[in-house]
């Protein structure tokens, strides 16, 4: 029923290319991190290992691309060969091409079937970390039950034609905001400007400026010197993404100005009509302005005025955007082990520590709730009433 075929790195993504492109078009809600140009970018400037692709085809037709990457793991004292979705510090989500008129779990059926019995590639666990629920290759794992666990969220925020972005996030925060915003200016004795950059020719300068405003904080070299410009490579991934993305209005430039100062910016990246924010930076002189809130949220008041389906989607879910309330996506990781015996003794061992640690976790808890009982009290009820 299926026909599975796989091809390697960067000369294997090129031949794929014409392929690729038409799935993307017919796939089930790509995202940026599908696209060919993506993949081109990490392939040269990211990654240090090539990149397998998987092609699933049915009756001729490709229905699903899945790109996995071998990885040596260190755990239990043993290192273990563990085939995924290509990894970096830079790579926040990943996902598989699957047509959107396709049962993905068959499909996805037949490829795990392929890589059990293939010898080309020796690999003890198969790992899918990092899927969103909204993900293509979602559908393909959550219906495995046993495998598939919850490790984080994403936050968003669609428009809503019925409702102001202000309806649904906290009032309390926005107001917040707000007070800074009126602060900041009246402190400065200047106003603030938004600028949502676009437009190819202005994007180079507008990249610049992202890089010097977050090299500027704790990301830059007074810091932990983890910031872009610090990383030829990285720069060089961002700047490729700026190129081909670019032409067509898919990435942006987003900047907080005080007068012509720049105190905050963002990277973005459109697929269909989410904006993605990849990267973020602002500058830790005005850190008690909260620069970063205030772009955010001027970003989100530029997107709700426009007339067309609109999503801002922070890609991750970091702990300061619990004060939005925005929308959070599941997201989640997946494990599936060979059937040889290394595989089933790492599946073993991870099983066994994942026992352990529950176990500790109990044993803490019931520690915390005695101590609890030990000093409630006496003659109470639980809602406080004297018996």
């Amino acid at each position: 029923m299926f026909e599975i075929t796989h091809v390697r790195g960067i000369e294997g993504l090129r031949a794929l290319r014409p392929t690729w492109e038409a799935l993307y078009g017919e796939s089930f809600n790509p995202s940026f991190y599908c696209h060919w140009h993506w993949y081109e970018s990490i392939s040269q400037h990211l990654l240090d290992s090539d990149i397998y692709y998987f092609v699933v085809r049915a009756q001729q037709r490709c229905i699903a691309i899945v790109p996995l990457q071998l990885h040596a793991w260190r755990k239990g004292g043993h290192s273990w060969q563990v085939l995924r979705l290509p990894s970096h510090d830079h790579l926040e989500m990943m996902d598989a091409l699957i047509h959107r008129d396709q049962a993905p779990l068959p499909a996805f059926a037949a490829l795990h079937d392929y890589l059990l019995h293939q010898r080309e590639l020796s690999w003890d666990m198969l790992l899918f970390p990092k899927v969103r629920a909204r993900a293509g290759l979602a559908s393909a794992l959550l219906p495995q039950e046993g495998h598939v666990r919850q490790c984080g969220h994403s936050c968003y925020l669609q428009g809503n034609p019925q409702l102001p972005p202000e309806a649904t996030l906290s009032h309390k925060h926005l107001k917040n905001i707000s007070r800074l915003q009126r602060k900041l200016e009246t402190e400065h004795q200047q106003s603030l400007h938004f600028h949502h950059c676009s437009d190819p020719q202005q994007l180079e300068a507008a990249f610049a400026t992202f890089l010097q405003v977050e090299a500027s904080g704790w990301k830059g070299e007074q810091g932990e010197n983890t910031c872009i410009s610090a990383h030829p490579r990285y720069k060089a991934h961002y700047h490729h993404l700026l190129q081909c993305f670019g032409p067509a209005g898919d990435f942006a430039v987003n900047l907080l100005l005080l007068g012509e100062q720049p105190l905050a910016a963002q990277l973005c990246i459109r697929a269909g009509q989410a904006w993605h924010l990849m990267k973020i930076g602002y500058d830790e002189a005005f850190q008690a302005y909260a620069p970063g809130n205030i772009l955010l949220w001027l970003f989100i008041q530029q997107q709700a005025a426009q007339p067309q389906p609109w999503e801002v989607n922070l890609v991750t879910g970091p702990g300061w955007a619990e004060r939005w309330h925005f929308n959070e996506e599941p997201v989640y990781r997946a494990e599936f082990f060979n059937t040889t015996l290394r595989g089933r003794l790492l599946s073993t061992l991870l099983k066994g520590k994942e026992l352990l640690k529950g176990q500790i976790k109990g044993e803490r808890d019931d520690s915390v709730a005695s101590a609890t009982s030990k000093h409630k009290p006496q003659g109470r009820t639980e809602k406080g009433t004297a018996q």
